[in-house]
């Protein structure tokens, strides 16, 4: 059983019966993406797990320790040199949660919380689970004295769990992260940084011996050539292709401060000039075309390695999949209905766990196709995938084309596979199925 990995190792604090309850409730609500906790676990369990996370013991740390444990392992174990993390954060949007204590406000006059996340993958972008997360309300509980510090945080929670690792990690990151004292944080050796920047700061161009505006600097950089990447707009997947332009750089402080300039980096240009959609049909409009100012700690001594800045960025549309499944995708979180901020915020984490797979699946299935379908999916569901597809069913590739067809995907050359929205659909008719067997 997948959970078994995620939480075994966990939770020493409280008692092993409780472990075996999030285990069992894990795999319960993954089977059931799609319906609510209460639908998904029963009256009787859903109370008995909504005490765990009520635990005045249990905090996000706690919930997290076994599954950050096995995204090492993970990690360790990936196939390729290089382990790629996004960290990004997104809002719950809980104005309709009258009987929820504890909540701040998020944007204008609206009540939630805030979650910030730090998602490792393998090169090729398959999830290999989280680092870090933290979850906290405005003014309230696990708030923090200047947000921006989170950027820092995952950072170290990065160096601690992968500075010891045999593989280089690359850290992404989009325009928020675009703060001074963060090019200047410590980091493990292998901990590398890549952040899309837009603050108008000043930046010192080596080759060219000059100091100016941002938006100067990107047309002093070297072409580089062009490239094609996947992207994601408006929520669905594009093909960008990219003309790229890159220069060694250092970046002058502040004028407020007394801090050196930050050297030993690098400036990645990535400007849109085409863009198609699944079905290959042109979807580039001028006026909204992307451009990727990237800095970056990695070496970039030649086209290959901007063109591989520009790709590892491009994975950072991951982690708001992930934030997708969490709150569009399947399991709707902002639905959840508890009593205070601490239990919603237990209930978060065990969930990101549970997001975490589906995204993990839906991505998995292109790197290893002819994994043996029951290392994933239950004999009961294989036979009942078997009878829809009128088929056999032996390999993850099969068996996730015949869940995909529950759910009216059709292949084609564009998308040959279905996507993590679609997967989390398929998987809800899938259990209704298994319920009527």
């Amino acid at each position: 059983m997948w959970a078994s990995s995620e939480f075994g190792v966990a939770l020493s604090e409280i008692h092993g019966r409780n472990v075996s309850s999030l285990k069992r409730a894990a795999e319960t609500v993954y089977d059931a993406v799609g319906c609510s906790f209460s639908r998904a676990l029963g009256n009787t369990f859903r109370q008995a797990v909504a005490g765990i996370f009520a635990k005045k013991e249990m905090d996000t740390e706690k919930m997290l320790k076994g599954h950050v444990q096995a995204t090492v392992a993970r990690c360790a174990a990936a196939s390729g040199e290089v382990i790629v993390v996004s960290q990004d954060t997104t809002y719950y949007n809980l104005n309709s949660q009258h009987s929820l204590s504890g909540l701040g406000l998020i944007q204008g006059k609206l009540k939630g919380t805030l979650q910030h996340n730090a998602l490792a993958m393998d090169q090729r972008g398959t999830p290999q689970g989280l680092i870090y997360q933290r979850n906290w309300t405005r003014g309230g509980l696990n708030a923090f004295d200047n947000e921006s510090a989170k950027w820092e945080e995952a950072l170290a929670a990065v160096n601690a769990a992968l500075g010891a690792i045999d593989k280089q990690v690359v850290l992404v990151e989009d325009r928020e992260a675009d703060v001074f004292s963060f090019f200047c944080a410590r980091r493990s050796g292998n901990v590398e940084l890549v952040v899309r920047v837009c603050q108008p700061r000043y930046i010192e161009v080596l080759d060219k011996g000059r100091a100016v505006p941002l938006q100067q600097a990107m047309e002093l950089l070297a072409e580089q050539g062009e490239l094609e990447t996947e992207a994601r707009r408006n929520n669905r997947p594009v093909r960008l292709r990219l003309e790229v332009k890159a220069g060694k750089v250092a970046v002058l402080p502040p004028k407020d401060t007394r801090q050196d300039k930050a050297r030993d980096l690098s400036l990645v240009m990535a400007r849109e000039v085409a863009a198609t959609d699944e079905q290959g049909n042109s979807v580039y409009d001028a006026a909204q075309a992307a451009c990727w100012l990237l800095l970056t700690t990695c070496p970039v001594e030649d086209a290959v390695a901007a063109k591989q800045v520009v790709r590892w960025y491009a994975l950072r549309w991951r982690v708001e999949q992930f934030h997708y499944v969490l709150k569009s995708g399947g399991f709707k979180v902002e639905r959840l209905q508890f009593d205070d901020v601490h239990t919603f915020f237990n209930a978060l984490s065990f969930y990101s766990i549970v997001a975490w797979r589906v995204l993990y699946l839906t991505y998995l299935v292109r790197e290893k196709p002819q994994a043996p379908a029951e290392e994933y999916f239950e004999p009961v569901e294989v036979n009942l995938l078997q009878a829809s597809a009128q088929k056999p069913v032996k390999t993850l590739e099969e068996a996730v084309m015949a869940l995909g067809k529950l759910a009216g995907f059709q292949k084609t050359k564009k998308q040959p596979l279905p996507g993590a929205k679609l997967l989390g659909e398929a998987l809800v008719k899938l259990q209704n199925m298994v319920e009527g067997w």
